[in-house]
Parts: C-alpha cells; sequence; structure tokens
C-alpha cells in the first residue's frame, strides 16, 4: 500500500506513523499518535466556534443532544418537539452534562474538508461529531461503537481508557445499549491533549473523562465499506436479475417430510452459481454510489463558485 496517497491521514497522526497504523493498527488495536504542525496550526475547531453556532443555530435532537454518564438526561430536558432550547442546553452543561453535536462537518468548512480527504483515502464514508464536556465530567459510560473513530483533542483535557474488544469488527447492527463491564485492566489509558488523537478500532470498549478543564473533542467517524457488504450487494444484484432466484421454495418445504437433502443440494447450487458471476466493477459502481449518497459535505463558496462561472456568460450576452 502506499503511504503516501494518505496525506489527510498523514495530517492527523503524524506522517512518520502512516506506516505502522496501516499495517498493525488499522482495525486491530487502539493508536496514540500527534497530529501533524500544520494540522494543528489550522485550529479545525474552538469553544468559540461552538458557542457561536449556539447562538445561530436551531438544532434539531438528531444534531444535538446532551448526555451524562453518571446521570440519565431526558430528551424533554432540553428540547421541545425535537427542537432543542440552547439555554436549557448551556444549562445543563453548567450542570455536567456533555453537549454532543453530530455531522459537523456539514457547516464548518474545516472539519468538512478533512472528512472529504480522510474518505477519499479510505474509500469510506466520514463524519465530524463534536463533543463538550464539562471539567470532571463523563458523558458516555463505557461503550464501544460500530465505526472506527479517530479522536482529535481540540481544547482542554480528557482521560481515555480503552479497553479490549467486546465483539471484534461488529457491523452496523451489532451495536448494544446494554451496560458494559470492562474485561481486565485497560488495553490503553492516556490522558489526551489538545492536537493529540487516540485511534479505536470498532468494537473496542472505552470511555472518557474531562479532567480539570472544560474538554472539546472532535471524533472523525469511518463507516469502512465491509466484506460482508461486498458479499450482500453482489448477491443481491444477482438475485433481482434472474428469474430463478425469486421463484418459491417448494411447497412443502416447511413440512415434517419434505426432502431436506434437496432443497440443501438446490440451495448450494444456486449459492455457488451467484460467486462464479461476481462482478467486481459493478460492485465498485455500486458502493460508490453508496458512497456518494452517504458523504454529504459542506457546500459553503459553492452559491459563489456557480455564479462566477456564470458571469462570463451573463457579460457576453449584454455585449
Amino acid at each position: 500500500m502506499n503511504t503516501e496517497s494518505f496525506p489527510a491521514l498523514a495530517g492527523l497522526i503524524g506522517p512518520e506513523n502512516v506506516a505502522d497504523f496501516l499495517s498493525e493498527r488499522l482495525e486491530c488495536a487502539p493508536y496514540l499518535a500527534s497530529a501533524s504542525t500544520e494540522l494543528a496550526a489550522n485550529n479545525l475547531l474552538s469553544i468559540d466556534d461552538v458557542d457561536r453556532f449556539f447562538s445561530t443555530i436551531k438544532y434539531r435532537t438528531t444534531e444535538c443532544f446532551c448526555v451524562n454518564g453518571d446521570s440519565p438526561i431526558d430528551v424533554s430536558e432540553f428540547a421541545y418537539r425535537g427542537v432543542v432550547d440552547s439555554r436549557k442546553a448551556l444549562r445543563l452543561f453548567g450542570e455536567g452534562a456533555t453537549i454532543v453535536l453530530n455531522r459537523v462537518h456539514l457547516y464548518h468548512s474545516p472539519l468538512s474538508e478533512i472528512c472529504v480527504r480522510l474518505g477519499e483515502e479510505f474509500s469510506a464514508p466520514c463524519q465530524a461529531n463534536v463533543y463538550l464536556t464539562p471539567p470532571n465530567a463523563k458523558g458516555f459510560n463505557l461503550h464501544y461503537d460500530t465505526h472506527d473513530v479517530f479522536i482529535f483533542q481540540s481544547a482542554g483535557t480528557k482521560q481515555w481508557r480503552v479497553y479490549g474488544p467486546a465483539l471484534e469488527l461488529p457491523l452496523a447492527g451489532q451495536g448494544t445499549s446494554e451496560r458494559l463491564d470492562p474485561k481486565g485492566d485497560p488495553i490503553l489509558e492516556s490522558e489526551l491533549t489538545p492536537n493529540q488523537v487516540l485511534y479505536i478500532p470498532r468494537g473496542w470498549m472505552h470511555e472518557g473523562n474531562a479532567t480539570s478543564s472544560v474538554s472539546l473533542h472532535i471524533t472523525f467517524g469511518m463507516y469502512f465499506f465491509t466484506w460482508a457488504d461486498a458479499i450482500l450487494e453482489s448477491v443481491s444484484h444477482r438475485l433481482l436479475s434472474e428469474k430463478k432466484y425469486r421463484s418459491a421454495l417448494p411447497p412443502d418445504f416447511l413440512r415434517p417430510w419434505s426432502d431436506t437433502a434437496a432443497i440443501e443440494r438446490r440451495l448450494q447450487a444456486l449459492i455457488a452459481d451467484v460467486a462464479s458471476t461476481v462482478d467486481a466493477g459493478s460492485l465498485k459502481q455500486s458502493l460508490n454510489d453508496q458512497y456518494k449518497d452517504q458523504m454529504q459535505t459542506n457546500t459553503a463558496g459553492l452559491l459563489t463558485r456557480l455564479i462566477r462561472q456564470r458571469a462570463p456568460e451573463r457579460l457576453a450576452s449584454v455585449v
């Protein structure tokens, strides 16, 4: 794999770490690194930015919510009919709640650029969520994600503990809301300071606590396409294309005397037929379409560019 084709990753974890990360850590183990000096100097997101968001954006509960690992918060405490009351949310923050902003890359250009570049490099949709945690507070209890994450500490500090996987490489539907207990001692325990990055593969249990200052971090979520996605997409495309896959099972299929051996032989033959006709080109196109659908990006500046592109035509018509 050409490590030079991952400049966004290099900015996030440092160019000297890219080869080791791709060969040893991706999907395999947590990884702690420091962002490049260029990325650190960009000031991706500040507390002032978050303050501005709350003063100008009317959030819905799908985009913003409050959590407290020590005390569950009902949505009615900070929202009404799905619309967040900024004052109530900020009051809860003052009382120890973490404020979570989802998909901030859709309206904050510095995060949009990184998500686009990471998405292109990993052939996977990427989104940026933001977490603002008061001093000495915890947002989520021990949990795991069904997507890989790069946690970028933007302001303040946060103490992280990462434990072994509750489930190795879970798929999107294999998350859980059940209370988790750690398995043994933490695999990694570290206090993230500004411009440090912590990578956590999906399935690995983790929890974070703010220290004595307000913590602001960005989570870049990578939603990798898996071999399961490839198989399901290839099979579904084939099943829809030919009549023999759409025909009914034998009428006595569920009867006690049905010929299970014959059913197994027929099923094996159909599966083998699907496998023999896999088309990687069609698969790539299909997943690329899904990638584009999921990879919504910030459109700031697009209107200006469109106007500038049409300006010569308008001037020509006047002449």
